[in-house]
């Protein structure tokens, strides 16, 4: 005898309601889906416009720094071969670790 429900069994039946719970699986999660979305766009925003604003410029001032330095170094080596002092050279102004050649990077 045939059951009443036709997709109660076999390999039918099973996919059929593989198929519904999947459906009703995806009709719950859909809305955490977009305010997850939602909210991850708009953190990443902010976290990209805050590196944008402050890492970007730090990183273009420790370049600067770094070609300050070079340049000061010349300088001292030229400083020094026309025999100039170190107390001398930092009388001019010129910086401690381009004089002593010591460097915090």
């Amino acid at each position: 005898k045939m059951p009443s429900n036709p997709t109660s069994g076999g390999l039918k039946g099973f996919l059929q309601r593989a198929y519904g719970s999947s459906t009703k699986a995806y009709a719950s999660i859909l809305p955490l889906c977009s305010r997850t979305y939602a909210f991850l766009s708009r953190s990443g925003f902010v976290i990209s416009a805050t590196l944008f604003v402050t890492l970007i410029p730090l990183i273009m001032e420790i370049d600067r720094e770094g070609v300050v330095m070079a340049d000061e170094k010349l300088k001292v080596a030229d400083l020094r071969s026309k025999g100039f002092q170190d107390s001398q050279m930092m009388q001019m102004g010129l910086s401690e670790s381009a004089v002593y050649g010591t460097s915090v990077l």
